[in-house]
């Protein structure tokens, strides 16, 4: 691949790479929120579902999206990625308009919806693992604009499902078509830039190289923190190293799946214009904004580090008594804002790790496997929140 060399010796230059890195940030925000788009557009169908099968759905539909992702991203940290990031990323991003496609047309049949929604989850796998390893070789600004993507989907298709309900005087299932066909525009939007500001791109095949040299340059020492470039590249000597930042990512979206979607979707207000369906949309709105403004705003400066960020996962685990209580109180103002804390929370504890954990190494190869493992890690906090929040959902709703 050709590179094209940028210096300091021209403004032109310095400007030229000035825009390639901002098209970079732009693919990598747009990707965050690109390969979740089809996840959050299953999950704020909430009112369609419940309506056509029972609340129970949800938990169903929470475990076809999540359980491929989890044998899909283990296979990336047990095997690695492969060479073809490009075909690996479109190919996932392919099964989910196939998903979307079929889910369009066979909304009405319990278990064509369930098997869509597992294609889904493969497709989410896919891109999300390629986008970790892709993004674990470049500065942490671009991790951190894909988190911002990545909470922004779940916002952006919160609003959507409002504006779609809005624009069609309120009718669920014909609302739910325009929400399908919105999401498509944004997955074909995120293809297009994957390739052509992300895989054309010339700055990203500069930064690559720059971090190459980075490790070489490096010097081995006994006294740095850091894992060196020996042969210690097994996934145990990586855990090892950064296991805070690994546990953190478990138990914040660990988490974070018990309560969400299932228990905020099944919140219920004291007021009757906030009932039909609304009460359960809005806090769903109102954790995808939370977490949104959150990583929005996250700077280095404000980035705690690996032990503070440890705690704070583990006492986001008090979040299950306390929605578990709320859950039948008829406090509507304090449910609110109990959602906005726990979506504030959930978006920093998680954004941080991802940011920061593959700084722990300066081998672009082990920083790929930190973010295969990061990513594997986040998925089965994922699916075993999944699985508490099922065994104790009557104990919590």
């Amino acid at each position: 691949m050709r590179v094209e060399k940028f210096s300091n010796e021209t403004p032109l230059c310095a400007e030229k790479r000035k825009t390639s890195e901002l098209k970079l940030a732009v693919a990598s925000f747009v990707n965050g929120f690109g390969f979740l788009i089809a996840y959050n557009t299953i999950i704020c169908l909430t009112d369609l579902w419940t309506m056509k099968f029972g609340k129970s759905i949800m938990f169903y539909l929470a475990v076809c999206l999540t359980a491929p992702l989890i044998i899909v991203l283990a296979s990336f940290v047990l095997f690695g990625h492969g060479s073809k990031l490009r075909a690996g990323i479109l190919f996932g991003y392919s099964l989910h308009l196939i998903a979307i496609a079929g889910l369009f047309l066979f909304t009405n049949h319990l278990w064509c919806v369930l098997f869509f929604a597992t294609i889904s989850g493969v497709g989410t796998g896919m891109v999300q693992g390629y986008y970790y390893n892709i993004l674990a070789n470049v500065p942490p600004r671009f991790m951190l604009q894909l988190q911002i993507g990545l909470s922004f989907s779940g916002f952006l298709a919160s609003v959507l499902r409002v504006l779609s309900r809005i624009a069609l005087g309120g009718d669920i299932i014909a609302s739910s078509y325009l929400f399908y066909t919105l999401a498509v525009c944004f997955i074909i939007l995120a293809m297009t830039l994957s390739v052509r500001w992300i895989f054309q791109n010339p700055v990203y095949a500069l930064l690559l190289e720059e971090n190459r040299a980075k490790d070489s340059k490096r010097e081995l020492s006994e006294n740095d923190g850091l894992i060196q470039r020996s042969n210690k590249t097994n996934v145990s000597s990586l855990v090892s190293q950064v296991w805070p930042w690994i546990l953190a990512v478990f138990l914040n979206f660990s988490t974070t799946m018990v309560i969400f979607p299932g228990v905020l979707s099944n919140l219920q207000s004291s007021r009757p214009y906030l009932q039909h369906g609304w009460f359960p949309i809005i806090q769903i709105l109102l954790f995808g904004a939370s977490d949104v403004v959150i990583r929005s705003i996250l700077t280095e400066k404000i980035m705690l580090t690996k032990f503070p960020i440890l705690i704070l996962s583990i006492l986001r685990i008090l979040f299950i008594p306390i929605f578990s209580y709320l859950s039948t109180s008829g406090y509507d103002f304090i449910i609110i804002f109990t959602t906005i804390c726990f979506g504030l929370s959930s978006g920093y504890v998680g954004t941080i790790p991802m940011c920061k954990a593959p700084l722990s190494v300066t081998n672009p190869e082990m920083q790929q496997k930190i973010g295969s493992l990061s990513a594997f890690t986040l998925t089965f906090g994922l699916v075993f929140g999944f699985i508490v929040g099922t065994c104790l959902k009557n104990f919590i709703i």
